[in-house]
């Protein structure tokens, strides 16, 4: 930086001492500035570390309310086998030493249904009238087990036998009701319905019922 100084005599070389004096002023507000923004540094850097441990503090210190802190438990397995047991407790647990005696272990199993216990009972609609007969009695996939003898529509008994077919016990069923209640299959549904041509109510079973 170039200062002009006035009113001295020509011969006085005052240019180089002045520009000195002027470069010292500004080289001591640059370091003292540079000093001021070293310390700020060590401040804000001073205040994290207090923010961190603070914030430290803090969890242990919601740690001391917590009842589990101090009746929390620690269980230990004299049988260092887990696989056969393991065990935890729960906060407050009566301290102590318990036994636990295993007198068997479970053994895989698997159980296992009927032969296409789950199939449909035919594979077309039946009907009293219809082409398909249907199976057997005995030859559906029923849950239980079906015993010939006879059943109850409207108090009026309907016999059955093993070797009936579905659209057979249709048939009987219409014959005992007077063509009044008709059986129907449906595939599409897997289900047997009942219908009666009068819409009067469908009583099934009685305690006489053989089958």
């Amino acid at each position: 930086m170039s200062t002009q100084v006035s009113g001295f005599g020509g011969n006085t070389h005052w240019q180089p001492w002045v520009d000195q004096m002027v470069d010292q002023v500004y080289r001591v507000n640059q370091n003292r500035l540079r000093g001021d923004q070293r310390n700020l540094n060590k401040q804000i850097a001073a205040l994290g570390e207090f923010e961190t441990k603070l914030e430290s503090l803090n969890g242990i210190a919601k740690d001391l309310q917590s009842s589990e802190l101090f009746y929390s438990r620690k269980v230990g397995l004299a049988d260092s086998d887990s696989a056969v047991l393991s065990a935890t407790a729960a906060p407050k647990t009566d301290l102590g030493s318990y036994e636990v005696t295993i007198t068997q272990l479970a053994t895989v199993s698997q159980q296992k249904g009927a032969l296409d216990i789950g199939d449909a009972l035919h594979t077309a609609d039946i009907t009293h009238a219809s082409s398909e007969t249907g199976p057997l009695l005995s030859a559906m996939n029923l849950v239980g087990e079906l015993t010939e003898g006879f059943f109850t529509v409207n108090g009026v008994q309907v016999t059955v036998s093993s070797t009936d077919t579905l659209q057979d016990v249709f048939s009987a069923i219409k014959m005992a009701t007077s063509d009044d209640v008709l059986g129907q299959y449906s595939f599409s549904t897997d289900k047997i319905t009942l219908t009666s041509q009068s819409s009067a109510d469908i009583v099934l079973g009685s305690a006489a019922d053989t089958s």
